[in-house]
């Protein structure tokens, strides 16, 4: 790779161990370098020579977020140093640079490989190879949010945002993202506070508020929606980490925290915390995170492994351009790799225990509103992003169908023709029997402990049930729509294949809710834990 302009020479880096430090520093001579301070239990340096505390062999991760220097936005840059000749592996150096110095590619990273020598006293004896890469800072996640103080008027407030999502739907899709300006958006408007405790900022949203704020946003774009749905929502998971975690990572009360709970990955325990490496895919919003809860499991020889949920920095993840799918395209579901990824104790957020109502948050432990089981949230945001899509489908298609007529036949408008008002009829009955298993168990929710394994059971069914009703309604619309939809730039095409993503999802798929929820009418155990 060729020499950037924030690159010193390698001979101005050099790695200082004449004597115990307590602190690793890398200079260029003018310019201060971020300074990473290690405490006792890191210590990496011992005995006046290059021994490494065994505890310290593994990839550990400091600090994380924007540094900021005289109010100026910076980057951060990351150093993944391997030591090559006496150990493995030290930890993860960062430095703060100004963006301006930066020429960033368009995945918005940069990268290096450099080989610096390793000093001792005045002798070289050895080198460090090291891996450079700077990921691009989210300007939004540092500039102040205008958004209001609550969250009254939420619902109006993403209502007069629809022309700009829906106007930007179609780039949505194309570029498999959801554009900057959405993003901001959605931040002024208070979309990413509404499951946010109050204590940082946050609105903690009435559930049935929460529906109606969704359905909003899907119903002018069902991408921007689920990714809304999943950052919001992780915000809320976040919120039952320890509280210690919680002070990380509600640095703002619009901070966006993306999330999935497929184990893909797998974490070692240390000393401290947990190394985690591997894949995980479907990270929704990625690019626009600033935290991610990566799911790890620990494995066991004793028996099954042991499910995580970790908190990580999303500038600590690399994505993975592989989001290229029909449905849902521009929620930016890529996948993100975490290699030797220190996650410390305090960020963990252990899953067995949080299914069955245990989680460490002090501070929220008794607060009713996360007390309301995580996964019947997630129905409870998942069904609005149907709701949506099936209300604007309804609404594209009765304004349609003034402008056209049926080709080859009589009808010259076709709005005049009767199978059209059985269609609409139709898909009307369905969209209203949605919004109705909706509002029940979203008033079940509500109304708060205890939830018998019946009732979660029946709500997983009604959230799939409303995502069957929904997509029902949406394919009636579309097959009534004629050649002319197929066009990219008619809404209903899109509708058609979000809605058909949305009824793939695991958690949604209608054919499996149901099945759980008949197994428990049949007095059969419901055979999984996720209700």
């Amino acid at each position: 790779m060729a020499p950037t302009p924030f690159d010193p020479p390698p001979e101005m880096l050099r790695l200082q161990a004449a004597r115990p430090v307590s602190r690793v520093r890398l200079w260029d001579g003018s310019t201060p370098w971020l300074v990473t301070r290690y405490d006792d239990k890191r210590a990496l340096y011992s005995d006046s020579h290059l021994s490494v505390d065994p505890r310290a062999r593994r990839h550990l991760a400091f600090g994380f977020g924007i540094h900021q220097c005289l109010g100026q936005p910076l980057a951060r840059l990351e150093l993944q140093v391997v030591y090559r000749t006496l150990f493995r592996r030290v930890p993860t150096l960062r430095r703060s640079v100004g963006l301006d110095e930066i020429p960033f590619k368009d995945d918005g990273v940069v990268y290096g490989v450099y080989e610096l020598p390793v000093t001792w006293w005045q002798l070289t004896i050895g080198a460090f190879r090291v891996t450079v890469r700077i990921r691009r800072p989210r300007r939004s996640a540092m500039a102040p949010s205008s958004a209001p103080h609550s969250d009254s008027g939420l619902v109006e407030r993403l209502r007069d945002l629809r022309p700009l999502i829906r106007g930007h739907a179609l780039r949505t899709e194309q570029e498999r993202r959801v554009p900057d300006e959405v993003v901001t958006a959605l931040t002024d408007a208070g979309m990413y506070r509404m499951n946010v405790p109050k204590r940082y900022g946050g609105y903690q949203t009435p559930v049935h508020t929460q529906v109606d704020a969704l359905a909003e946003v899907a119903a002018a774009c069902g991408s921007t929606a689920f990714a809304a749905l999943i950052q919001s929502g992780c915000s809320f998971i976040a919120a039952l980490f320890p509280d210690e975690a919680q002070d990380e990572i509600f640095t703002s009360p619009d901070v966006r925290v993306g999330g999935t709970l497929i184990p893909d990955a797998t974490a070692v325990a240390t000393d401290d915390g947990y190394v985690v490496n591997g894949t995980s895919g479907f990270a929704t919003g990625c690019r626009h995170a600033d935290w991610h809860l990566l799911t790890a499991r620990v494995e066991s020889a004793e028996g099954p492994p042991e499910v995580l949920w970790t908190a990580v920095p999303m500038a600590e993840l690399e994505i993975l351009d592989d989001w290229y799918v029909s449905g849902l395209a521009g929620s930016g579901s890529n996948s993100v790799v975490a290699r030797d990824v220190f996650v410390p104790a305090h960020r963990i957020l252990p899953v067995g225990p949080l299914l069955a109502g245990e989680f460490p948050s002090k501070a929220n432990a008794d607060d009713p509103f996360y007390r309301m089981p995580v996964l019947l949230m997630f129905c409870a945001w998942t069904a609005p992003n149907a709701l949506g899509l099936a209300r604007a489908a309804l609404e594209e298609f009765t304004g349609r169908i003034h402008r056209r007529g049926i080709t080859y036949t009589f009808h010259r408008r076709q709005n005049e023709a009767t199978v059209t008002h059985l269609q609409a009829a139709e898909a009307a009955m369905k969209i209203s029997s949605a919004e109705l298993l909706t509002r029940d168990f979203v008033a079940r929710i509500e109304a708060g402990e205890p939830y018998t394994e019946e009732e979660r059971a029946r709500i997983r069914a009604q959230t799939g049930y409303t995502a069957r009703l929904c997509k029902e309604a949406v394919d009636i619309l579309a097959s009534a729509s004629g050649a002319s939809s197929l066009h990219r730039e008619v809404p209903i095409q899109r509708m058609v294949r979000d809605v058909h993503a949305l009824n793939l999802h695991s958690f949604v798929n209608p054919a499996t809710n149901l099945e759980l929820y008949g197994r428990v009418l049949s007095g059969l155990d419901s055979g999984t834990p996720f209700l």
